[in-house]
């Protein structure tokens, strides 16, 4: 029986992603965000949550949200 070949994990993967941010959620801004990922199909709650960043701000425009305009 010839031998197994041997796969070197050794080396890094390389990060698609290397900044890392921590976001704290409501509870029905999580829901949201879930309902969302299972009807468009994402693999990974990260996933969903860059792309909704990412519709975001390209729908953004240039007037401020009335939180930032009442300060």
């Amino acid at each position: 029986m010839p031998p197994k070949a041997v796969i070197d994990c050794s080396l890094p993967r390389p990060e698609q992603f290397p900044i890392s941010q921590l976001v704290r959620l409501d509870e029905v801004l999580a829901e949201r965000i879930n309902a969302f990922r299972f009807r468009e199909r994402f693999k990974t709650e990260a996933d969903v949550i860059r792309e909704l960043i990412q519709r975001g701000l390209e729908g953004a425009t240039g007037t401020k949200p009335a939180k930032a305009q009442a300060r």
